[in-house]
């Protein structure tokens, strides 16, 4: 999707306007926006995080933030600040037309699919190392409700964070009880190569998830 810009201006990324969104809540410094995305951003939209210090100069150029120096201790710091123009393209970008379609990346679900060219200890880990992201995203998610609970959450934004909280929670106990079920069925396993056990296997796997829908 494109959203506002100036004539002749490179159109800004989705990170760009992530970024701006964080903005929208209040003057940040690149170290307080790494914090930001460590606690929303990277669970579904991790490359924000690469286009950090990049994103905030776009946004400058563009018109839609400004850069201002600043001082804490003897440490220099620039801190970027959302202008009117930018709040204006930010609530542009968010009513402009659909989104692009949800899509999931994973180095160890691409292994899973590949594993018979594999061994059976290699598809394991690959699944393992699927429960084993999940127990972690589930652990950080603990940590970030606890604090809410205990001390408050953003009075501003926090009906729209727990919307957005609760999809990453759903999303990775699934992945924890889809990791589960792989091992059972790995379990029997030999090794990874076809035979009419398997494929039969395969089809009631098939069979199954049509019926649950």
């Amino acid at each position: 999707m494109r959203g506002v810009r100036r004539a002749g201006a490179t159109p800004l990324s989705v990170s760009a306007y992530a970024i701006l969104g964080l903005l929208a809540s209040g003057p940040q410094s690149a170290y307080q926006l790494t914090r930001q995305m460590d606690r929303s951003l990277r669970f579904f939209w991790p490359r924000a995080t690469s286009k950090l210090y990049e994103a905030p100069k776009a946004l400058v150029s563009h018109g839609l933030a400004t850069a201002n120096a600043d001082t804490v201790g003897r440490r220099r710091r620039t801190v970027y600040s959302i202008t009117p123009s930018g709040r204006r393209a930010l609530r542009h970008w968010l009513g402009a037309g659909q989104p692009s379609a949800l899509t999931l990346e994973s180095e160890a679900l691409l292994r899973v699919w590949l594993a018979t060219h594999a061994s059976r200890p290699d598809l394991l880990a690959a699944i393992d190392a699927i429960r084993e992201q999940a127990h972690a995203t589930l652990a950080r998610g603990t940590e970030i409700a606890t604090e809410h609970l205990d001390h408050g959450p953003p009075p501003e934004r926090a009906h729209i964070n727990a919307l957005v909280f609760r999809f990453l929670w759903d999303f990775n106990q699934m992945l924890v009880r889809w990791a589960d079920w792989a091992d059972a069925e790995v379990a029997p396993w030999t090794d990874v190569s076809p035979s009419p056990a398997k494929q039969q296997r395969a089809l009631e796997v098939l069979s199954d998830a049509l019926r649950e829908r």
